[in-house]
């Protein structure tokens, strides 16, 4: 796969083919920040993306980004384990090291499943529940067989944020 360049010097080449653009050079850290040197590189990378963009294009570009990086993490996680050899190191100021990760097979064990199972409908129960509460005709409501008092699900937070959905 060719990737854009974004050295100044290239930016008057020719247009990359394949959907890819050139985007003005943005610094991207590699020495490793804490929180807030990472939000500062966030605000610097959505500043210059916003001098090509409009907010919205810029929300479905970092999106795309960020599912790219996960890959990306995900295709170098078997060279990163070689290179480090079980070793802790530090890169750019981040340590890094290995930890081991156990799967066990429970599906011989029937109980697993049966137990699973009577999660799985406490869950849809809850979520029953919830959605009951949340639209109740009134404030409170005795339950019939129990007595015990329903009180009407209070809202806390109500915002819109957008919502990207890459093709698969």
């Amino acid at each position: 796969m060719e990737l854009a360049h974004t050295n100044p010097e290239v930016l008057d080449g020719p247009e990359p083919t394949n959907g890819t653009v050139v985007v003005r050079a943005v610094p991207f850290p590699v020495k490793v920040h804490n929180e807030a040197g990472r939000m500062s590189a966030a605000i610097v990378l959505t500043q210059n993306l916003g001098q090509e963009f409009d907010a919205a294009q810029i929300q479905v570009i970092l999106k795309n980004a960020a599912e790219i990086i996960k890959h990306a993490l995900e295709l170098n996680t078997e060279a990163c384990l070689a290179k480090l050899d079980q070793k802790e190191t530090i890169i750019f100021g981040a340590k890094v090291t290995t930890r081991r990760t156990t799967e066990y097979d429970y599906s011989e064990t029937p109980l697993v499943a049966t137990i699973e199972g009577e999660i799985d409908a406490k869950k849809d129960k809850l979520k029953d529940l919830k959605e009951f509460l949340k639209n109740m005709p009134v404030d409170e409501m005795p339950d019939a067989n129990t007595g015990e008092i329903f009180h009407k699900a209070k809202m806390t937070k109500n915002g819109i944020v957008p919502a990207v959905s890459l093709p698969k």
